[in-house]
């Protein structure tokens, strides 16, 4: 059989609008529940978890985490009673969040536990796919000064048995998020820029750091750029420009050399 004469071609990688090359951070995040209440819930966001997250992500648009550890305990003192304790987690946003230990069982990643001798505390291991849920969704708005608008990845819920004002309660989260889309210009690629004369535009460009530089501009055709004409810059130009011996001229470079008469 003849061989095929088509050829492929390598595909790049294509940056789109608001994509630009991606970051991870790894980190740990504390919650205590201290509350007259027996349901704990926060919301999976650098928003919304320890201060170096929300430092070091506040220079981008979009987040994902792909990775999260939850391991909860309560506080236990002496031979009290034992406290039970669910864990669970959901992606997006719930119209209804759980409220006790038995509505919490509706949801996919949940555990329990009550800290004794084969019920330790309820913890969750959570991978990308778990941590994403069937949303097509790949990315989510973090929120910054120039952009209000916050998409939170999942919810965190803890329920407890006993009140938590009486038995405190804990939930330690240790992550890993990725980031990306610069927010800060100064990290952004800027647009090209398209001359319709590129030898002018890099003239004008070499004129204005001679100008910085406090050098007088010189270039082979003066009429395409306009300089200030002081009295202090024309002093610097003339006396750049050293006298010629007697009987020569000035001849601009690249202009046709005529024989003297």
């Amino acid at each position: 059989m003849p061989k095929s004469t088509k050829t492929h071609k390598k595909q790049g990688h294509r940056v789109g609008k608001n994509q630009s090359s991606t970051i991870k951070l790894t980190g740990r995040y504390l919650r205590a529940a201290t509350a007259a209440a027996t349901l704990d819930a926060f919301y999976l966001s650098p928003l919304l978890l320890d201060a170096r997250l929300v430092s070091l992500s506040d220079g981008y648009q979009e987040y994902r985490f792909n990775k999260v550890y939850l391991r909860s305990w309560a506080q236990t003192a002496g031979n009290e009673q034992a406290i039970t304790l669910g864990l669970a987690y959901s992606p997006g946003l719930l119209t209804t969040a759980p409220a006790t230990l038995t509505e919490l069982q509706n949801l996919e990643d949940v555990g329990y536990g009550n800290g004794m001798v084969g019920a330790p505390f309820p913890s969750l291991n959570l991978g990308r796919q778990q941590l994403m849920g069937p949303a097509n969704v790949k990315w989510f708005r973090r929120g910054t000064t120039f952009d209000d608008t916050v998409e939170i990845q999942g919810l965190v819920s803890l329920v407890s048995s006993t009140a938590y004002n009486t038995r405190p309660a804990y939930v330690l989260v240790e992550y890993e998020v990725e980031l990306r889309a610069s927010a800060d210009t100064a990290l952004t690629a800027q647009k090209p820029y398209n001359s319709a004369d590129p030898i002018q535009d890099l003239e004008a460009k070499v004129c204005d750091i001679q100008l910085a530089l406090g050098i007088a501009p010189r270039v082979p055709n003066p009429a395409k750029r306009e300089f200030p004409a002081d009295a202090q810059q024309q002093e610097v130009k003339q006396a750049a420009v050293p006298a010629l011996p007697p009987g020569y001229v000035l001849v601009p470079r690249g202009a046709v050399k005529q024989d003297r008469l």
